[in-house]
């Protein structure tokens, strides 16, 4: 799936599972001048790499493509979900050539 948002938050990273990985949420709100209720969706980027390559490329105020995968799972007897990016790519035009995408 493919989602055209504004970043406006970007979590901490958190240390998941028994390996230690990498783990950031962040918030991105959806581009739409004039639309009066806006799409929010929350995401989470995994992995080390792909933790600090988002880290490194991208920040608060970013106009950017978020490729993901809808994750869904039962724990326990409670169900949990989320949106997993896998590629996060600018869309500013500004940007001189730079590899500003994980």
């Amino acid at each position: 799936m493919e989602f055209k948002p504004r970043i406006t938050h970007i979590g901490d990273v958190q240390q998941v599972g028994q390996n230690n990985t990498s783990k950031l949420n962040f918030l991105a709100e959806e581009i739409a001048p004039g639309k009066q209720y806006l799409d929010t969706g929350c995401f989470e980027v995994f992995g080390d790499d792909k933790v600090e390559a988002f880290q490194s490329a991208h920040k608060v105020g970013d106009e950017v493509l978020i490729k993901f995968n809808l994750r869904g799972r039962e724990h326990n007897g409670r169900l949990y979900g989320s949106c997993q990016a896998w590629k996060v790519e600018s869309l500013a035009s500004n940007h001189s050539g730079s590899d500003d995408k994980f």
